[in-house]
């Protein structure tokens, strides 16, 4: 027999049971099957074989007296499970390194596509954002060439705005709110008869009254467009005053929108440098000192130090260029 495979009989002496495998031909068996570690011959040396044994029970008159013991050595067998195991970890190895390259490749080729599409959208954005304010400065300069004793009003206008929004650190989103509003704050005008805006002289009581519903017009044009919800706050409120006295609902302090009472200063220090038929307009500087003295009446305070902070010759180049009947010129 050989060593891996090994037959033993197991007999109790006591019941005088033959000590062949063959006396127990007629008796009943049960198998039970088990792995068991077998040590290799004494004096070789200890290892752990790996081993397939059986015992089966030997029963006489009901009575268990021995059992036959099977034992086969599996080594080869655990070898070649070993080597079956390695192969499929190396195949599961290269599988998951080869869909790591695919799915590297395919996220590198969708990341430049998202990369792409990203910046082709803020491009098409841009151009929007680009076109919005071209239909609006186009739809100002009308205005303005109707208005004819404004003309090139709201653009000098938006350029206070920004030199103020430079000196109060205004940046982002809220920029761009306040310069559409500054273009779009006597939309407004559109509602008012040619005979009281083209006057030219000055308006009578109901003629003013009249004149003074041209922000609550503007608000109501531009209020059903989404991206100028923030810019109707301006037009409605462009004329509110500090102290509460304005219209047209008779704001008072912070209640009033930032972005009006910002426009506020600028609105009014050009249209008290700018000439009317009826008038010839203020100097830069005597302008500058009027702002100063309608500081916490009709002007956010704030706002007002910021203004005088500007350069003057900087407010004199934006009132310059325009066309005046009389030319601006800095009080010595």
């Amino acid at each position: 027999m050989r060593e891996a495979d090994r037959t033993t009989i197991v007999a109790d002496p006591k019941l005088g049971v033959p000590g062949s495998a063959v006396g127990y031909g007629s008796f009943n068996t049960h198998h039970m099957v088990a792995d068991a570690p077998v040590a290799a011959t004494p004096g070789a040396g200890t290892r752990e074989i790996p081993a397939l044994e059986a015992w089966v029970p030997v029963t006489q008159n009901g009575q268990v007296v021995g059992a036959v013991v099977v034992w086969r050595d599996i080594a080869p067998l655990d070898a070649a499970l070993m080597r079956i195991q390695l192969t499929i970890s190396g195949i599961i190895a290269l599988a998951a390194a080869f869909l790591w390259l695919v799915l590297r490749g395919v996220y590198a080729r969708s990341s430049k596509r998202i990369v792409a599409q990203a910046s082709a959208l803020e491009d098409a954005l841009a151009l929007r954002e680009r076109t919005y304010d071209a239909t609006l400065t186009a739809l100002t300069s009308a205005l303005d060439f109707r208005d004819n004793e404004t003309g090139g009003h709201s653009d000098r206008v938006v350029a206070y705005m920004e030199l103020l929004l430079e000196q109060m650190d205004i940046h982002g989103p809220e920029l761009a709110t306040l310069r559409r509003g500054a273009l779009l704050h006597d939309v407004g005008k559109i509602g008012v008869p040619d005979n009281v805006l083209r006057k030219p002289t000055a308006l009578s009581e109901g003629e003013w009254a009249v004149m003074k519903r041209h922000p609550e017009f503007g608000a109501r044009i531009i209020a059903g467009i989404p991206f100028l919800e923030d810019v109707a706050r301006i037009v409605r409120h462009h004329h509110e005053r500090w102290d509460g006295m304005g219209y047209p609902d008779g704001l008072k302090g912070d209640r009033i929108p930032l972005g009006a009472r910002i426009f506020a200063v600028g609105d009014s220090f050009d249209a008290m440098t700018s000439d009317r038929p009826y008038r010839r307009g203020l100097l830069i500087d005597a302008a500058r000192e009027e702002i100063r003295r309608c500081a916490n009446s009709q002007f956010d305070p704030a706002v007002v130090t910021a203004f005088l902070s500007i350069p003057v010759a900087r407010l004199v180049a934006i009132a310059d260029d325009a066309p005046h009947t009389h030319p601006r010129v800095v009080a010595s």
